[in-house]
């Protein structure tokens, strides 16, 4: 099946019609979960924090960091991390998606909303795991207490407080 290409700025839902997959399908879930999951390890161990890896114009703002604010080869250096560090399943739809420039649509979408979701432009979704409210009534979504700190657990593929 070919894939279709999606902009980082795609929801969730589009991403997975990109790739060909059905979010109602458990095995679909659960590669997202794997993805997701690949995206959180590289940022965290290789963006987070990291001032000189920011445009210059950035290098004075407070984290958290927004994926624009990062060099276009840090952003492109820590997709190739991605790719490099994967096992399948992940790494059998990455190499679907990658080009001879190290350019990977798919690690792409989802190191930037790794990026935006921790960045404080998704506020509607603080204590739960990003694009899981894409299509969701938000009366429905879970709030969390003031002063209570939430942290995803990947085992649970959630956030706990």
């Amino acid at each position: 099946m070919a894939l279709v290409m999606r902009v980082k700025s795609a929801s969730k839902n589009e991403f997975l019609s990109g790739l060909g997959l059905n979010p109602e399908n458990p095995a679909t879930n659960n590669l997202y979960g794997a993805m997701k999951a690949e995206a959180i390890e590289a940022f965290n161990t290789r963006l987070r924090g990291q001032r000189s890896l920011l445009r210059p114009q950035f290098k004075n703002s407070p984290p958290p960091f927004a994926a624009n604010q990062f060099t276009d080869e840090a952003f492109k250096t820590c997709v190739r991390f991605i790719w490099s560090n994967s096992r399948n399943p992940t790494r059998e739809w990455y190499d679907r998606a990658g080009t001879p420039g190290g350019d990977n649509w798919i690690i792409a979408w989802m190191l930037y909303h790794i990026c935006r979701y921790r960045d404080g432009r998704n506020q509607r979704a603080q204590s739960r795991n990003f694009h899981d409210d894409d299509d969701l009534d938000m009366s429905q979504v879970p709030s969390v207490a003031p002063g209570t700190t939430a942290y995803y657990d990947p085992a649970r593929n959630n956030y706990q407080t």
